[in-house]
């Protein structure tokens, strides 16, 4: 997938990075990054499979790249936290809610 995201996803979609369209070289530090670029190359394996038609490519645009691009780059999207001006990357990522209360949990009627 690394090649993917190298070679098509970032050359041809991904260019200029900005504070309102953050991009992080350590992407695959941030697992929700990691879990929406493979959902993307896994639907561009079946888009630009023959079988799909010559529509396949213009529909996994539509469907797929541009709203994972709008939450990838966006602001607060997983990137948001890191930077790049002039060479220099800041990386952080950002912090995941805590896991759930067990005790806020109803318990199961008895039986």
């Amino acid at each position: 997938m690394v090649p993917w995201v190298d070679e098509i996803f970032t050359k041809i979609y991904g260019p200029e990075t900005t504070a309102s369209r953050p991009w992080c070289v350590r992407w695959p530090e941030h697992p929700e990054a990691v879990a929406r670029l493979h959902a993307l190359w896994l639907a561009w394996q079946a888009a630009i499979d023959p079988e799909s038609g010559p529509s396949g490519a213009s529909a996994w645009q539509r469907d797929h790249l541009e709203p994972a691009l709008m939450k990838l780059r966006s602001a607060d999207g997983p990137f948001g936290a890191c930077t790049s001006s002039g060479g220099h990357v800041s990386h952080r990522l950002l912090e995941h809610p805590a896991l759930t209360d067990p005790d806020s949990l109803t318990p199961p009627p008895s039986t």
